[in-house]
């Protein structure tokens, strides 16, 4: 993977004599998706769902849109604008555009029927992710027919070019279902919707706590806790949270904790018993 600049990368791209196609995400960009589309040949362009087995959202895209020099005002708002995810840039060979899309239209379901699911390939996110964890020959399976492709990555542009351009057939372990999760960033999403329900099932208790320590540290701390019990379902996570706030010094009793011969399924019901029995106290 290298960084260059879009507008470079597609020069680059065109002194090769290579089409330059936008793939593009319609939910997000439906506006340019309008002007791009309007009045455009049939031939240099296609919505990646017709002809599968979710043809009824062709109207909506994804798009994969073949990219003349008329369409630089589009590309530069584009370009200016790459935080709003948009999609991503891809070359290929004169013509091959039908041959990109089938490409992807064999790879925009995952799952097995009835329990299928759209595979975002037009995400950009979606992209780097799996290109950061295929090896080269995953790669050019993953790729296809496209030569190089340009996206946006955190906070740069980022480049790969394919080591193995062409048709694949559809193997049978899908490596790019595979990707393991981005542990960072699903640790901050998980941490932010503890923060949101506490705020607002527990605003009070919650106040107080952040009057002393730190909440985003606190919250940390207890998920941590839940899952060195064997607590991992929201309904274990909310419980640790509530009856933490509720206890003194934020900390539940130590009488509270697993003992040794309790699986978390044990635990946790004993703990529940524990708390309805306070609960019940309390209202007496």
């Amino acid at each position: 993977m290298t960084t260059l600049p879009p507008d470079q990368w597609l020069e680059m791209q065109r002194r090769h004599v290579r089409d330059v196609c936008l793939i593009l995400n319609q939910n997000s960009e439906s506006l340019t998706s309008h002007t791009l589309l309007n009045g455009r040949p049939p031939d240099t362009y296609c919505s990646v769902y017709s002809q599968t087995l979710v043809s009824r959202l062709a109207s909506a895209g994804p798009f994969i849109i073949v990219l003349n020099s008329s369409d630089r005002e589009q590309l530069t708002q584009l370009f200016n604008t790459p935080e709003g995810n948009w999609g991503w840039l891809a070359s290929i060979a004169s013509g091959d555009l039908p041959a990109l899309a089938q490409h992807w239209r064999a790879r925009c379901l995952a799952g097995a029927a009835p329990h299928q699911v759209l595979y975002r390939f037009e995400d950009n996110r979606v992209l780097n992710r799996a290109l950061a964890h295929l090896s080269p020959e995953q790669q050019g399976a993953y790729l296809g027919p496209a030569i190089s492709v340009c996206r946006w990555q955190d906070e740069h542009w980022a480049i790969t070019d394919n080591p193995t351009p062409g048709e694949h057939p559809l193997s049978e372990t899908l490596d790019w279902l595979n990707i393991p999760p981005n542990l960072d960033k699903l640790d901050s999403i998980h941490a932010l919707n503890a923060h949101r329900h506490v705020l607002d099932k527990h605003y009070d208790q919650y106040r107080q706590l952040a009057a002393r320590q730190m909440p985003f540290a606190w919250l940390k701390s207890k998920r941590n806790q839940a899952f060195r019990w064997g607590w991992r379902d929201q309904q274990k996570l909310e419980f640790l949270f509530t009856r933490s706030l509720d206890s003194p010094e934020f900390e539940l009793p130590r009488t509270w904790y697993p003992r040794d011969d309790e699986d978390p399924a044990t635990h946790f019901a004993r703990v529940s018993h524990l708390a309805n029995v306070l609960t019940i106290k309390g209202r007496s």
